[in-house]
């Protein structure tokens, strides 16, 4: 007797996500992933956050330019020949340096918490190139905890005395840092005398 063989198609429907065209639309888009990256950081899940904020630089990279710089489309249709295509406002522009800024310093911050220092020192160096004016002393005091975590005292207090200068050392982490770097020192100066006290013993 023949065996019967029923053969059942599933049909699945795909989900086609959809990216915005406009450059509003794109600024927009890595404001959203800002958003997430922050709640992410909020929640100590620093690596899923770097990962997040790291998306930020291709939507709106092509929108700003650091000091003195073409931004990378002008730079990119230099180099081809051709016209990049529709140019930001100054709002639009504005707002997508000061994103940037803080999609490289927000990363230098989750690089700390992950004590992956030399990756968070890079990210401040990006930072610094898209300063925007805005609360520059978070990126030096995000540079000076990874010096710290580097055991580079002299970087570290460089990067805390441009915190002092932009912001006055009046919060609390700054505060923290600046007696943590204070031990360090005194600790130093300690092992130091030791060494020269065991030499002439």
């Amino acid at each position: 007797m023949a065996s019967l063989t029923t053969e059942t198609t599933e049909s699945t429907t795909k989900k086609t996500t959809t990216y915005p065209q406009t450059i509003t639309g794109k600024i927009d888009h890595a404001e959203s992933l800002r958003e997430q990256g922050k709640l992410l950081f909020t929640s100590k899940k620093f690596l899923k956050a770097a990962r997040l904020y790291a998306q930020i630089p291709a939507w709106v990279s092509p929108f700003c330019k650091s000091d003195g710089q073409p931004s990378q489309a002008e730079a990119m249709s230099g180099m081809m020949g051709g016209d990049s295509g529709p140019s930001a406002s100054p709002e639009e522009a504005a707002r997508a340096k000061t994103l940037l800024r803080i999609a490289h310093q927000n990363r230098a911050m989750c690089f700390v918490k992950l004590k992956k220092f030399d990756n968070a020192l890079k990210a401040c160096t990006s930072a610094l190139q898209f300063n925007d004016g805005t609360l520059p002393w978070k990126i030096y005091r995000a540079q000076a905890e990874a010096y710290i975590g580097k055991k580079d005292m002299d970087r570290a207090k460089k990067s805390l005395d441009e915190v002092l200068k932009l912001q006055g050392g009046t919060d609390k982490r700054t505060t923290q840092l600046l007696h943590y770097l204070d031990k360090m020192y005194a600790a130093h100066a300690k092992k130091e005398r030791k060494i020269y006290a065991k030499m002439f013993a």
